[in-house]
Order: C-alpha cells, then sequence, then structure tokens
C-alpha cells in the first residue's frame, strides 16, 4: 500500500532552513510525494488552530487558482 494513496495536494508548513532541506531531499529522492506538493509556506511554531487557518486559507486560494469550486 503507498503511503500517499488518496492524497493529490500536499501543503508543506515550516521554518525557511527545514522547508529548503526538505524540498531538496523530497525533490531528489521521493519524486511522486514531490509531484503532490502544491506549496510551502514558511511558519515558526504555528498553534494547531494557526496551521488549520493558514490550511484553509491556502487552498482556498490554490483551489480558486486552478477553477476547482469552492463548496458552500
Amino acid at each position: 500500500c503507498d503511503a500517499l494513496d488518496g492524497i493529490t495536494e500536499i501543503l508543506v508548513t515550516g521554518p525557511k532552513t527545514g522547508l529548503a532541506d526538505f524540498r531538496h531531499y523530497v525533490d531528489k529522492h521521493r519524486a511522486q510525494a514531490a509531484a503532490r506538493i502544491v506549496g510551502y509556506e514558511t511558519v515558526d511554531h504555528p498553534t494547531e488552530n494557526q496551521l488549520i487557518a493558514l490550511a484553509r486559507q491556502y487552498f482556498l486560494k490554490y483551489d480558486r487558482m486552478h477553477g476547482t469550486p469552492t463548496p458552500t
């Protein structure tokens, strides 16, 4: 079973240096995962609620840019 089954869009968050290192690793060693990453957002120590709000806001904009209807 592939760990990414059913996951089509991934948003990666974290500190700037961590994101750079992770992005380099994923691009080099995990092409299947890299293809599903739609964005990298720099954040330091968000609360769970802040992280959820960031993801909601990001994917709302992402969906609008890609013509995906917004759920009502």
